[in-house]
C-alpha cells in the first residue's frame, strides 16, 4: 500500500472507505451522483444538522476572531502606507479613513477578492504604490471632481 500524505502505513478506516468509494461514517455504498462525496445521503443529512448546530454555537467567537484578524491586517496595510492619516486633508480619525485606489480600479479588485479578502491580499504585496489613504470626504470629492480632491483645488486657487 502506498503511503498517502499524512497517513500511517496501515491507514485508517476513514481513508480505506474513502478510497473505495464508501461512506466514511457508515460504510454504505454511495449511489448515483454522490460519487466523490464522503458521506451517503443519510449521513450527510445528519452531518449538516450537526454542522449547523456547531456553527450557531460558535458563531460569535468565530466572528470575533475574523474581525480581529481583519483589524490586524488593516492596521498593517495602513502602517505600510504611512499610518492612519488622510494624505490630502490630514484627518486622523480611523472611522473616517478609507483605502483609495489611485488608478480608479477598485471595483475590479473588490470583485476579484471580495470585500474582506482584499486587505490580507495586500499584506502579501510588496508594492502598494497604487493605494493611498484618504478620508471619506476627500475620497468622494476626488470621485466627483474627476480625480482631483476639492482640498487640492482650493489650495491651488489660494496660492
Amino acid at each position: 500500500m502506498e503511503k498517502e500524505k499524512g497517513l500511517s502505513e496501515s491507514g485508517s478506516r476513514y481513508y480505506r472507505r474513502r478510497k473505495i468509494g464508501l461512506c466514511v461514517r457508515c460504510g454504505k455504498s454511495q449511489i448515483g451522483n454522490r460519487i466523490g462525496k464522503r458521506h451517503c445521503l443519510e449521513c450527510d443529512a445528519q452531518y449538516r444538522i450537526y454542522d449547523r448546530k456547531r456553527y450557531y454555537k460558535n458563531k460569535s467567537s468565530r466572528l470575533e476572531a475574523i474581525q480581529k484578524r481583519n483589524q490586524i491586517a488593516k492596521d498593517e496595510v495602513y502602517r505600510k502606507l504611512g499610518g492612519y492619516k488622510c494624505i490630502c486633508c490630514g484627518e486622523t480619525e480611523k472611522v473616517f479613513l478609507t483605502l483609495e485606489h489611485k488608478n480608479g480600479d477598485g471595483k475590479e479588485e473588490r470583485k476579484y477578492y471580495g470585500g474582506s479578502r482584499l486587505l490580507p491580499a495586500l499584506l502579501k504585496r510588496d508594492d502598494l504604490s497604487n493605494y493611498e489613504i484618504l478620508c471619506m470626504n476627500c475620497n468622494l470629492g476626488k470621485y466627483r471632481n474627476g480625480g482631483i480632491c476639492p482640498h487640492r483645488i482650493n489650495k491651488e486657487l489660494r496660492v
